[in-house]
């Protein structure tokens, strides 16, 4: 990975970073834009965005191959600057990380996959797998050795002590069970809207959606709805995954078998990491997930990683 200028008019907007992915022979394999600070009139949440695919073909155009490039977009807060004079870079949260790594997961699906079809290229496949990557890069985001590669004392320069990181893991898995539930009903919800059964005659509006989140919040959450919240009427994803929002349960469990069968005894093995590019990320949406899936671990999925 190599930090790159931009060519003229490429960057829409100033503090962008432009990274150059290399191949070990020097083949350039794609480009990846960093988008990571608020602006006015920008998108709020974080996001990744695939711009062009890395198709195994040349284009019928250029008689080249196309190189590959995404960007990820994000929100960070940038108020948490270096001291005047140090450093005009930011410091992060360990959860802004969390979010970087996770949709950098989604940034190496879409730079390393290598299909025939650009539809079907990087993060263009089953909605009920797509999320694994971005899901597996969390684990990297926990682990120690992998932040003491990075993770280091603005001033000092020290790296991040075992200690800490132990209180991080500890907070992470405090309310596991709890973020399962609002998973599930996050899922439901998804699925009722969206399903057969729920009434769409004269339209959507607020009475019937909390009317219905109401019942849900009572079942599968175990205390009643506040009925001043509509926290539902601000969650993009019921519109841009909907009816698809358990996919990211399904990839919780699909990760967490990946992680500890395949990367956390070394999660910076480069045998894994080879391994992990042949048997899914070039694959983009080509191949079945479960086939998948099964070359990388060897044998058929295990879903009790997830509560591990």
């Amino acid at each position: 990975l190599n930090e790159v200028a931009f060519e003229t008019g490429e960057a829409w907007a100033p503090d962008l970073r432009k990274i150059e992915l290399v191949e070990e022979n020097g083949e350039l394999a794609g480009f990846l834009y960093l988008d990571l600070y608020p602006r006015p009139g920008k998108y709020g949440s974080a996001a990744h965005f695939q711009i062009s695919s890395g198709r195994v073909k040349p284009s019928i155009w250029s008689k080249k191959k196309p190189v590959a490039s995404a960007a990820l977009v994000c929100s960070f807060n940038a108020s948490r600057s270096f001291p005047l004079g140090l450093s005009s870079n930011y410091l992060l949260t360990h959860n802004e990380v969390q979010i970087l790594f996770h949709e950098f997961g989604h940034a190496l699906h879409s730079l390393l996959s290598r299909t025939e079809l650009q539809h079907l290229a990087g993060t263009r496949g089953e909605l009920d797998f797509v999320e694994t990557p971005a899901q597996l890069m969390e684990y990297f985001a926990l682990d120690e050795r992998v932040l003491s590669q990075f993770a280091k004392h603005y001033i000092t320069g020290n790296p991040i002590p075992s200690e800490m990181v132990k209180d991080l893991k500890a907070s992470k898995s405090m309310f596991q069970a709890i973020h399962i539930q609002q998973q599930i009903l996050f899922a439901m919800f998804d699925q009722s809207l969206f399903g057969p059964d729920f009434d769409h005659s004269a339209g959507v509006n607020s009475e019937k959606t909390n009317k219905l989140i109401t019942k849900l919040e009572e079942i599968y959450r175990g205390f009643p709805h506040e009925k001043s919240n509509f926290w539902h009427a601000r969650f993009t994803h019921f519109v841009s995954y909907g009816a698809t929002y358990y996919s990211y349960s399904y990839a919780r469990a699909f990760a967490a078998d990946l992680w500890h069968t395949c990367f956390a005894s070394n999660p910076l093995c480069r045998q894994a990491g080879q391994k992990y590019r042949d048997e899914i990320l070039q694959w983009g949406g080509v191949k079945d997930p479960n086939e998948m899936l099964q070359g990388m671990l060897g044998r058929p999925l295990c879903v009790d990683a997830v509560v591990k």
